[in-house]
């Protein structure tokens, strides 16, 4: 049914209550409104894409979903929620504290990128007349100063920031590792043995 005659229904609209019916590649320069119009046509018959669907994309690690609405397909940040157990923040956080950045925060938007999700935390006091900032579920900073939401440039800004904090923690695993070696070196006396115990 059309999107604004959902009511309650509306909490329905959850990955965990629909079912996949086509999967496939989507050419770099195609719009989402052109694979809708494909989609209606090519789904083979019982299985037509129709209102109250949802088209699920993929770009560069990016997944975006969209309700297929009657005359357009409207974006669903919450259609598909990867948040795991061990996470801090999720879809519906309130009074979260940030350190070095004053008040509380709440979770407004949230997108996946890559498998993981990120968040756009919005100040409580100050709402849209503070700048944004962008988390990941673990509750570290990606991005500030995101003054409008999840737009491109933000998006953009965020995918660099993510590869650079990938980046970082990489490093720090080697690093962590090359002193969990010299600690056996220390405790078994042969720095040698320790490293191909390590390899092992």
């Amino acid at each position: 049914m059309p999107y604004n005659k959902l009511g309650e229904l509306v909490q329905e609209v959850k990955a965990e209550n629909y079912e996949q019916i086509y999967f496939g590649l989507l050419e770099d320069n195609k719009k989402t409104y052109q694979l809708r119009k494909d989609l209606e046509k090519q789904i083979e018959p019982g299985k037509k894409l129709e209102v109250g669907d949802v088209i699920v994309t993929n770009r560069e690690g990016l997944a975006v979903s969209h309700y297929v609405d009657t005359d357009t397909l409207l974006t669903l940040p919450g259609f598909i929620n990867l948040t795991d157990s061990d996470a801090v923040i999720k879809v519906d956080t309130e009074d979260y504290e940030i350190e070095q950045y004053p008040g509380k925060w709440r979770s407004v938007d949230y997108l996946i990128f890559e498998g993981k999700s990120y968040f756009l935390m919005e100040n409580q006091k100050y709402g849209k007349d503070a700048a944004a900032l962008v988390l990941n579920q673990y509750g570290k900073v990606i991005l500030d100063e995101c003054k409008d939401g999840f737009d491109q440039d933000t998006i953009d800004r965020m995918k660099s920031a993510v590869q650079k904090f990938n980046e970082q923690e990489k490093q720090k695993g080697a690093i962590k590792e090359r002193l969990s070696v010299w600690q056996k070196y220390f405790i078994n006396g042969e720095y040698l043995r320790s490293a191909e115990m390590a390899e092992e």
